[in-house]
């Protein structure tokens, strides 16, 4: 939620560049094409900053730590633990740039000059859905492939499915409810 909130904050801050671009006859994927590989720069270099903390921060606890484990403790870098985070990185970066970008390129350039107040969200297209949804399947795979314990990881992702469609239904109960009471 953070990357794509990021994301959709830092493409409001590019209308007037974005409006610009389309009004030169720049086409929405060329926009976006662009925007993307700014955006995979960022999360390539987020996914390394993670490797190298991820791999160095238990090196450097380990003499404190130690002592107050039960179990003798031996720290080696793991190439296919650090392989399985640079997965999920990737995936989940994609993921939560996608709608934000897919949205970006949707908007006409007159609309993105003028100063009508907040912007509606709209859905972008079809073949960025298309995508996304290929991309929640990889994300799922992924999870599976890696736990090697594939129910309690189906199990496991149903529950968080059924727990953040139950927030949404919240927020969108109290949005009602604002509403009503502006």
């Amino acid at each position: 939620m953070g990357i794509a909130a990021a994301t959709r904050a830092w493409i409001a801050r590019k209308t007037g560049t974005i409006a610009t671009l389309k009004a030169l006859g720049a086409t929405g994927g060329e926009i976006r094409a662009a925007f993307l590989l700014q955006l995979a720069l960022i999360g390539a270099l987020g996914i390394a900053g993670g490797l190298v903390l991820g791999t160095l921060l238990p090196l450097a606890a380990a003499p404190f730590i130690r002592g107050l484990l039960p179990v003798e403790i031996a720290l080696t870098p793991s190439p296919r633990a650090m392989a399985e985070a640079a997965t999920y990185g990737a995936l989940i970066a994609t993921i939560a740039v996608l709608l934000p970008l897919g949205r970006m390129a949707a908007v006409r350039p007159a609309l993105l000059y003028r100063d009508t107040g907040p912007a509606r969200r709209s859905l972008p297209g079809g073949a960025t859905l298309g995508l996304l949804a290929l991309l929640v399947l990889a994300l799922i795979g992924a999870a599976v492939g890696f736990s090697g314990e594939p129910r309690l990881t189906l199990a496991t992702l149903a529950g968080i499915a059924v727990a953040l469609a139950l927030l949404w239904l919240v927020a969108w109960a109290l949005r009602w409810l604002a509403r009503g009471l502006a």
